[in-house]
């Protein structure tokens, strides 16, 4: 096959829920017989994930009590990345005790992601996240993350997705509550790579004698 473009994109980008078209105008290749063809193609764009998970710290004479009923809401956007959040116990939390943040990496889709890139510099990572007033991290116990000045944790090493899925994160962050009930909330964003190859299969007949 030979293909002309028919149009130029000057707006490369694509808005969530929407579609954009590429048109190419092909002309099939001179063949004594049937046969079955393959137009080969290949695509990347750059994407974005972000979520936000509510954290509930009590204090101890609010555990003491015994009636607290917390309800944790998370949010995300859609993506082929899915970064799942999960923490070692139930909340809420009580203040002064460890809560464990494991972080599980994984995408869908006919398309891959290599990797997520870390930045030695600490500025410009592919995954970050931030965390509220209520949580601290225990000295060298978020091995995947460092912070930065303004106390961003951010990716500190390459995560290399092997059968659509890396190696899980662990965090360990000690708890504290300045009030009775202290919600805050864990913020995390990532920007990612994907990539597609794929093929459309096109028979392809002789011309027929007039």
């Amino acid at each position: 096959f030979t293909c002309d473009k028919t149009e130029e994109w000057t707006d490369p980008t694509i808005r969530v829920s929407r579609t954009k078209d590429f048109t190419l105008n092909c002309k099939a290749p001179i063949v004594e017989s049937e046969r079955t063809c393959e137009i080969k193609f290949q695509a990347s764009y750059e994407g974005e994930l972000h979520q936000s998970h509510d954290v509930f710290v009590i204090a101890e004479s609010e555990f003491a009590a015994g009636k607290t009923k917390v309800s944790p809401l998370d949010t995300e956007t859609k993506s082929p990345l899915k970064i799942s959040a999960s923490w070692s116990d139930a909340q809420p939390f009580v203040e002064k005790d460890n809560a464990i943040l494991y972080l599980d990496y994984e995408y869908s889709g006919d398309g891959i992601i290599e990797k997520l890139r870390s930045d030695a510099e600490k500025t410009n990572s592919d995954v970050h996240f931030t965390i509220p007033s209520n949580l601290k991290v225990q000295d060298d116990r978020c091995i995947d993350f460092s912070p930065d000045a303004s106390g961003t944790f951010m990716l500190n090493k390459d995560l290399t997705f092997i059968a659509g899925k890396a190696k899980r994160s662990t965090c360990v962050f000690e708890t504290g509550a300045a009030q009775p009930i202290d919600q805050g909330k864990l913020s995390l964003a990532a920007t990612f790579k994907y990539k597609i190859d794929s093929s459309i299969p096109i028979t392809v007949q002789p011309k027929k004698s007039i």
